[in-house]
């Protein structure tokens, strides 16, 4: 997809971060787009700021894990806006560091929901309208977290991250045929505040005051500017990229993952050849 203008984009966690820049950088394209967020008061104020910049923004306000919801929202947008033609399911929490051990159910099926089944229910709701358009572009927000190795105490972002990768890769396999292209955003430290998000999933009644390492204000105050990550997702787009990624410094970690990978089918071979040859495989 290389032609953005006059067409409608819908992005969800637009109200500040990584949705923000993105909206930003695909209104300056020439597209008309639906801010989603379930965080009215800051929605507001974040379409108003893009609308004084000239862009043309319309906030709807949503929480990406109310299911039915969204059937209520496609169709609102699509009466207002038109077909949506990008669609950028970017809501999502960020990593709350809390052992599998002592994790509560609540708090993970609230993850699952609003990283992973969110995702899903952004894509079901508005592909009809966008393979009636005659195609467009499907953008979920992922994480480096998704092709990573796991890290202690991040079992729910780290889960949901890498479901959010292989649903997309799936996707890409499927919609292929109706002229809709796919691709998964994998950033990696970006100015947020994400813990924001976090702290409420958790059910905290104080969402306001960062945990101690975020004490800045900010997820990663020394990270990517939220609209520089908008505009390399737009050139991607334009590219047909499918893996977007953002910081390429997490090289080497991603390599050793698949170094171990690798690893592991060369042991499979051996086995399978020791097998084959008749013998025994020591314990």
């Amino acid at each position: 997809m290389d032609h953005f203008a006059g067409k409608t984009a819908l992005v969800t966690g637009a109200a500040s971060g990584i949705g923000l820049g993105l909206a930003q950088a695909l209104g300056e394209e020439g597209m008309t787009v639906a801010m989603v967020d379930y965080d009215a008061e800051a929605l507001a104020k974040a379409a108003m700021n893009l609308t004084e910049r000239g862009l043309v923004v319309s906030p709807f306000v949503h929480d990406v894990s109310d299911q039915s919801g969204w059937v209520e929202l496609a169709q609102k947008v699509r009466d207002t806006l038109g077909p949506v033609q990008v669609l950028c399911n970017n809501a999502g929490v960020g990593a709350a560091n809390m052992p599998v051990s002592t994790l509560d159910v609540s708090v993970w099926n609230r993850f699952v929901n609003i990283n992973l089944n969110g995702v899903f229910y952004g894509t079901h709701a508005f592909l009809p309208q966008m393979t009636e358009a005659g195609g467009g572009h499907i953008v979920n927000t992922a994480s480096m977290a998704g092709i990573l190795p796991g890290t202690p105490g991040r079992s729910m972002y780290g889960a949901t991250k890498h479901a959010v990768v292989a649903l997309s890769e799936v996707l890409l396999a499927e919609l292929a045929e109706n002229n809709i292209g796919v691709s998964v955003l994998l950033p990696g430290s970006v100015r947020t505040a994400l813990w924001r998000s976090s702290r409420a999933a958790q059910g905290l009644e104080d969402v306001d005051t960062p945990p101690d390492e975020y004490k800045s204000g900010s997820a990663n105050p020394d990270g990517l500017d939220p609209y520089h990550v908008g505009l390399h997702v737009v050139r991607s787009i334009k590219e047909g990229a499918f893996y977007i990624i953002t910081a390429p410094e997490l090289r080497p970690h991603v390599s050793a993952r698949f170094a171990r990978i690798e690893a592991a089918f060369d042991r499979a071979e051996a086995s399978a050849a020791q097998l084959r040859g008749g013998g025994r495989e020591e314990a």
